[in-house]
């Protein structure tokens, strides 16, 4: 408490206490640094109720029962769909939910090709989605998005062309 009474008796504080223009300045000051912390807040809140967490499975309802199948092996299969191409490396899968719907990542490192990563990418897509719907009977898979991490290691590309 008299730590606080110091503070109000300092001759600056009292100018801005005793002046309406200063006092007002003040008060519209602290109005908009609690309506931008507030906003912040609500992002944060907004941003955890909205993330598509990871799914460490996919379940696929029948009429007899439900298939379960593991994200890993989801993911090990199109990865080896995408590794036989030649044109991805270092391939990581994940499997997220967005309501009933499933979104699949593709992290990979990209070897240079003519035709480029949007033609790599709008030629598996459909074969992605065509290796979910026939092996798996996933069906309900909303977007596909590959992210090109890195290019691959020179060494690598020539080991893989025979260059």
């Amino acid at each position: 408490m008299n730590y606080l009474s110091q503070f109000l008796n300092m001759p600056a504080v009292r100018s801005v206490i005793t002046n309406d223009f200063k006092c007002g300045y003040l008060a519209a000051t602290v109005v908009f640094l609690l309506i931008i912390l507030v906003l912040i807040c609500f992002k944060i809140v907004l941003y955890l109720l909205r993330r598509n967490p990871k799914c460490s499975e996919v379940v696929v309802k029948g009429e007899g029962g439900d298939l379960i199948i593991s994200a890993k092996v989801i993911s090990a299969m199109v990865a080896r769909l995408l590794e036989a191409s030649g044109r991805l490396e270092d391939i990581k899968v994940t499997v997220r939910l967005r309501k009933k719907n499933y979104m699949v990542f593709i992290k990979a490192a990209y070897v240079e090709a003519a035709d480029g990563m949007p033609a790599v990418a709008d030629t598996y897509k459909p074969q992605v989605l065509e290796l979910l719907k026939q092996q798996f009977g996933i069906g309900n898979v909303e977007s596909i998005t590959f992210y090109v991490d890195h290019l691959a290691e020179i060494g690598e590309q020539d080991a893989d062309t025979g260059l």
